[in-house]
Formats: C-alpha cells, sequence, structure tokens
C-alpha cells in the first residue's frame, strides 16, 4: 500500500513500498505507476511533447500543462526516492498497456537502483 514519510521534506507516496527485510541493499523498493495523463510522456514517447487539459470540477476552468513539465516533476520524485536510498520499480501506463496485451510478460518494466 501507500507509505508516506520515505522521504523526509516531501510528500511523496509511492503505489507500494517493500522494506529490505536485509537492510544490506537499500532501505526498500518503492513501486511507481506513472499514469500519462497525470505523469506526462517519458521523453521518447511520441506525446512527450504534447500537453494535457485538466478542467476544475468546482469552477469549470481549463489548464494546459506540457506533458515534459509533467514528466520532469515526477523524474525529480524518483530521482529523490534514489537519493534517499530506496530502489524504484516504476511502470508507465502505456507500458502497462502492453504487459497486458503480451499476457503479463514484464519486459517493459523499468528497475532503477540506488547509487
Amino acid at each position: 500500500g501507500e507509505v508516506e514519510g520515505l522521504v523526509p521534506g516531501r510528500k511523496i507516496r509511492p503505489d507500494g513500498f517493500l522494506p529490505d527485510a536485509s537492510g544490506r541493499a537499500t532501505k526498500g523498493t518503492a513501486y511507481l505507476y506513472h499514469g500519462n495523463r497525470w505523469h506526462g510522456y517519458p521523453p521518447g514517447h511520441p506525446e512527450h511533447g504534447g500537453e494535457q487539459v485538466f478542467r476544475s470540477a468546482r469552477t469549470g476552468a481549463e489548464t494546459r500543462v506540457k506533458n515534459a513539465d509533467l514528466y520532469a516533476k515526477t523524474e525529480a520524485n524518483t530521482q529523490a526516492y534514489l537519493a534517499a536510498g530506496y530502489g524504484v520499480v516504476e511502470m508507465w501506463g502505456h507500458d502497462f498497456k502492453e504487459v497486458e496485451r503480451s499476457n503479463g510478460l514484464l519486459q517493459s518494466l523499468l528497475v532503477r537502483r540506488a547509487p
């Protein structure tokens, strides 16, 4: 489940968290699911240069946000986990759709480890 307070000074929560029982490799692993609409698209994806339109439920006002800006915020959060000593497993929405189409094979999963 989502755990708060893994990275001091940041209000970010992973979608899942598994502590490292041995305590040797990392503090544990943060699992992050990045929906394309909310996190932008990673560089190299055809939609990375586009934008998202968000509409306020309260006022109806529209806000346009560049995917590159959404991605930059997402990447900064990922780097914060890594800098704090956590391993990170990320899955992007478009990759997850490919995983579903390929009967659950996880060849598109991106794993990053703390330095």
